[in-house]
């Protein structure tokens, strides 16, 4: 079981993301935008987190940065992804077009867990 933290505006999507992380046997908390995304990750100590790309108040590639400024965080994955097209983030260890189908998520969950360093996954 891995601690996992879901950053997602769309309360519809962080929702639908959290379930499926504990139906995986993750312990799963859902934040609603990169400022208490990172508040949580303070307190968290995630081993991945998932995050959308275009948020209010601080953005998913803002949140990748300041996470990796941390080093609490250096070994915590980043997944950044979008509805919108891919985005980019030298900070993130994935970044790709947002999955809405659960095999696709778990997939990828299951991928960026199992790397044991940030090239591993890229």
């Amino acid at each position: 079981m891995s601690r996992i933290l879901v950053v997602e505006d769309d309360v519809d999507m962080r929702e639908l993301y959290l379930d499926l992380l504990t139906e995986m046997g993750h312990e799963a908390v859902g934040a609603s935008d990169g400022v208490s995304g990172l508040e949580l990750a303070e307190t968290l100590k995630p081993e991945l987190v998932i995050s959308d790309w275009r948020m209010p108040r601080m953005d998913g590639a803002e949140l990748c940065k300041q996470l990796r400024r941390d080093d609490r965080f250096r070994d915590t994955r980043i997944i950044l992804h979008s509805s919108e097209g891919t985005p980019v983030s030298q900070h993130a260890d994935m970044c790709l077009r947002k999955l809405s189908d659960p095999e696709g998520f778990r997939r990828m969950v299951e991928t960026a867990l199992s790397a044991t360093r940030i090239e591993d996954v890229a």
